[in-house]
């Protein structure tokens, strides 16, 4: 999809000044930097102090696969496995082990991390940690789905992600408040909300005045 520009009440993800000043100079592999985006983009909207990401969470990551134009499944994953292990060797990630599985895992280099992956004692707490879980303190339209439709999965908080891609944040938080009104509540029926917005445009930008139960079947 072509770049159009920031939307309407674009959020933002924090990137430390390093990453943007001598990182950026010193990478040579641009499906490194990619991936160490990505990850910031990703670990920023985990919950708890124990954030880190797995390869098998970038590995089925839409966006970040996509971006890096491999010719198959197998070379998304090498590609991935060899930028997480650059990422480290330059000291923007921190690899290790938890979990009775003792499954790698991969932090950022943070001072707290550092002394966290040091200590052996915090197997049990990380093993019961969901990697993917979105911040409670969500921003719309998150937040907004969870409280009146159901719990975020890794499926919807990707569907949201894409429908971010293409339709203002605005449109998607009606849509989902459309959908409840209308006592439909699941992702199908507010993704036909705004398909049918976006074809047929929105009386004044106010859902409430699509009033038939029926327009979106």
């Amino acid at each position: 999809m072509k770049f159009q520009g920031f939307p309407k009440g674009a959020r933002y993800s924090a990137i430390p000044s390093h990453i943007l000043n001598g990182y950026v100079e010193m990478v040579g592999d641009l499906a490194e930097l990619k991936t160490v985006l990505r990850i910031f983009w990703i670990l920023g909207n985990k919950k708890g102090k124990l954030r880190y990401i797995t390869p098998e969470e970038l590995c089925a990551d839409r966006i970040l696969t996509k971006s890096l134009f491999a010719d198959s499944v197998e070379q998304q994953k090498t590609m991935v496995f060899k930028a997480l292990e650059s990422a480290v060797s330059n000291k923007i990630l921190i690899k290790s082990k938890f979990g009775q599985n003792k499954v790698p895992v991969y932090f950022l280099n943070t001072e707290s991390n550092r002394v966290l992956t040091n200590s052996s004692s915090q197997d049990t707490t990380i093993a019961g940690y969901d990697s993917w879980e979105i911040e409670k303190n969500m921003p719309e339209p998150y937040s907004l789905y969870e409280q009146n439709i159901g719990m975020i999965t890794p499926l919807i908080a990707d569907k949201i992600r894409e429908a971010e891609e293409t339709f203002p944040t605005e449109w998607i938080s009606e849509a989902i408040t459309e959908s409840v009104n209308m006592n439909k509540r699941n992702w199908a029926y507010i993704s036909r909300i705004l398909t049918n917005w976006q074809v047929e445009g929105r009386s004044n930008g106010k859902s409430g005045e699509h009033s038939s139960q029926n327009r979106y079947r």
